[in-house]
């Protein structure tokens, strides 16, 4: 079930000088589903976004910009994508066939692709102990 109405994400896109005319009206109407289930799977809210009679306008446009990114193809993890991070060292031996590859982990590919406007957008909306608490950069405390 989509968040946000085709209309909505029409207005947010044209005043942002996103031209959705490009994509497949189906793919455009598709990103609407894509863009609530992302923001469903990733994000916790304390109160549930069911229960607004209209979402808050931060939420609407989280998903205008989720819906967007989809259409990017930036919104989901490219199944492709390296999990281990960028290579910091490697090692080959001919003769003895051994490999050793060493992985930066620091930018390595997670389950979520990053998002910080919409992590920025929903934050206040957000119980403790989000998944997005896991991207912050910095010292807490």
């Amino acid at each position: 079930m989509a968040y946000i109405t085709e209309l909505y994400l029409n207005q947010y896109a044209t005043s942002r000088g996103i031209d959705l005319y490009q994509y497949d009206p189906e793919a455009v109407t598709a990103s609407l589903n894509v863009a609530a289930d992302y923001i469903d799977g990733h994000y916790q809210f304390c109160t549930p976004l069911s229960s607004y009679s209209e979402l808050p306008e931060p939420i609407q446009r989280s998903n205008a910009m989720a819906a967007i990114q989809h259409l990017e193809g930036k919104l989901l993890l490219d199944p492709a994508a390296n999990l281990n991070g960028a290579i910091k060292s490697e090692e080959k031996e001919l003769k003895g066939m051994v490999k050793k590859v060493a992985y930066d982990t620091t930018n390595a590919a997670i389950n979520k692709s990053r998002t910080p406007l919409i992590d920025g957008l929903l934050k206040p909306y957000l119980c403790d102990g989000n998944q997005i608490q896991a991207f912050s950069v910095g010292r807490r405390g």
